[in-house]
């Protein structure tokens, strides 16, 4: 049980149960107010720990694999994800996000801005060891 930040709406009113592991209804149970608690705290900890690069990629060649703390549903819009790099890229290179719990996204290209444009990595624009 873990609480998914990227569920939570800034409109206090819109999060009464948006997130399927944190139930914050009206009149709600007084015996479900602990565990709502704790999964609002779970899923805040597990975000801070995908924003840190707490975790190291994993993968081979330019295919680095990530397994995430949050029980992320979809690839949200402005989800950011930082890790610690097992190896240096030798080029284009892509990463493949798992979600706590879930199954895998599938492998995406890794872009950066060079020069004001989007372009695949250049071989060692990640380097092993590095955030």
């Amino acid at each position: 049980m873990a609480g998914n930040p990227y569920l939570w709406s800034t409109i206090a009113a819109n999060n009464e149960t948006v997130d399927p592991d944190v139930n914050w209804a009206e009149g709600q149970l007084p015996s479900t107010v602990n565990g709502s608690a704790r999964a609002m705290m779970a899923g805040i900890a597990g975000w801070r720990q995908d924003l840190q690069g707490v975790t190291t990629a994993g993968g081979s060649g330019n295919a680095y694999t990530i397994t995430a703390k949050v029980a992320y549903t979809t690839l949200e819009t402005g989800l950011t994800i930082g890790f610690k790099a097992g190896f240096t890229n030798t080029g284009a290179s892509t990463l493949n996000l798992t979600p706590a719990g879930g199954v895998a996204f599938g492998a995406k290209g890794i872009k950066c801005v060079v020069a004001g444009a989007v372009t695949d990595l250049p071989a060692g624009m990640i380097q092993n060891n590095s955030h």
